[in-house]
């Protein structure tokens, strides 16, 4: 898998799992940490706080999906913020700045924003994005897909920057994922 390019696993966290898979999930950082892999975890943020010790225990990077699930209506003042900044002074921790139309309730996704823009100034260098294309949670719920230029736009937005929207787009993911 490696000669493969394959650079990481992903545990979906948001539909069960967590402290009660520690055991397995810890067994497979410690195989892929030697490779230079990553574990990416889709979880709810309500589950960051009780992940935070488990989270920062594994051997290898660490990439929470989709800002950490923080709802839009909450933003920065959602519980689970605070442990994300924490987490993010870590330079094994990564945060995904990715499938905005989940956590939203508008339909440009701008409600996202405050919180994009708050981790991209706690630490740049930790920001990545992802389309999250064929936006395979919108399939059952939505019939309007999310236009890939104007997610780019707000990204913009969020970096503040050209600097950092290099980073998140570029720089990165090329740290993050060896490429």
């Amino acid at each position: 898998m490696n000669d493969l390019v394959v650079r990481g696993i992903r545990f979906n966290l948001s539909s069960g799992g967590g402290p009660s898979q520690a055991d397995e999930i810890r067994m497979l950082a410690e195989r892929i940490a030697p490779l230079g892999w990553s574990v990416s975890f889709f979880m709810d943020a309500d589950r960051i706080t009780e992940m935070e010790p488990f989270l920062r225990s594994l051997p290898c990077d660490i990439i929470l999906d989709h800002r950490a699930h923080i709802p839009a209506v909450q933003g920065i003042h959602h519980p689970a913020f605070p442990v994300l900044c924490r987490l993010l002074e870590e330079e094994r921790i990564w945060i995904k700045l990715s499938a905005l139309c989940i956590d939203s309730v508008k339909k440009d996704f701008s409600d996202t924003a405050a919180v994009g823009k708050a981790l991209c100034r706690i630490n740049p260098d930790r920001c990545l994005w992802g389309s999250d294309w064929p936006h395979p949670l919108l399939f059952e719920s939505r019939s309007d897909f999310p236009n890939a230029s104007d997610m780019l736009d707000l990204l913009y937005e969020q970096a503040d920057n050209e600097e950092t929207f290099r980073k998140i787009l570029a720089d990165n993911p090329a740290k993050a994922y060896g490429f």
